[in-house]
């Protein structure tokens, strides 16, 4: 799962030109110049994937790449907030999440949700596999950038089910005496049933 983790980092410095695995929405951010007091507000999360039926799968994947602001004011990234849900006897849920934090140049905030997201595979011998990035913005100029990349729920539901779940959440850059506040935690995993595993790794971390 390490090297999972590891390889969700190096494709951060692609991210803008890869195309998700699976069927999933693509948010980018642009540039806002304002002075007076901007927001600047990507949307790329609340997405909902449903399978079901015997055999059925369910993939999704969903990236957001926040946007900039120039002047004082705050960028917020959505990114989080996605249902992906495989719901009959040996079905599979697969969801992919990659939320990159934008820019404020200014005094100025830069807010990354990209967690809250849930993943369930519910029957016998069902699947389920979450892997969630989160990766904070910068903030230039006495500023604030919070990345939250916690909350996240993954469940296998049914005699010999399965869940995989990794969390990836690294804080964003504030300059000039800012802060950066990370929150990573508080995900559930859970395998329900006779012979049924679960597995997690979570990673926080401040840059």
């Amino acid at each position: 799962m390490r090297a999972i983790l590891l390889s969700s980092l190096a494709a951060l410095s692609i991210i803008a030109a890869s195309a998700p695995s699976f069927a999933g929405e693509v948010e980018t951010g642009g540039v806002l110049l304002a002075p007076s007091g901007p927001v600047n507000v990507t949307n790329g999360g609340g997405n909902v994937n449903i399978a079901k039926g015997k055999f059925s799968v369910a993939g999704q994947s969903v990236t957001t790449l926040g946007g900039t602001v120039l002047g004082r004011g705050r960028t917020i990234t959505n990114g989080g907030n996605n249902r992906n849900i495989a719901a009959g006897a040996f079905s599979q849920a697969f969801q992919d999440t990659t939320t990159v934090g934008g820019s404020v140049i200014g005094r100025g905030t830069a807010l990354t949700n990209g967690g809250n997201n849930t993943n369930v595979a519910r029957g016998f011998m069902s699947t389920a596999q979450q892997s969630v990035t989160t990766l904070g913005g910068t903030a230039f100029g006495h500023g604030l950038s919070v990345a939250n990349g916690g909350l996240n729920t993954n469940v296998a539901a049914g005699k010999f089910s399965e869940a995989d779940q990794q969390i990836l959440t690294i804080g964003g850059t504030a300059t000039n005496h800012g802060a950066s506040l990370v929150s990573g935690g508080a995900n559930k995993n859970l395998a329900l049933g006779k012979g049924s595993f679960a597995s997690q790794e979570v990673v926080t971390a401040g840059q």
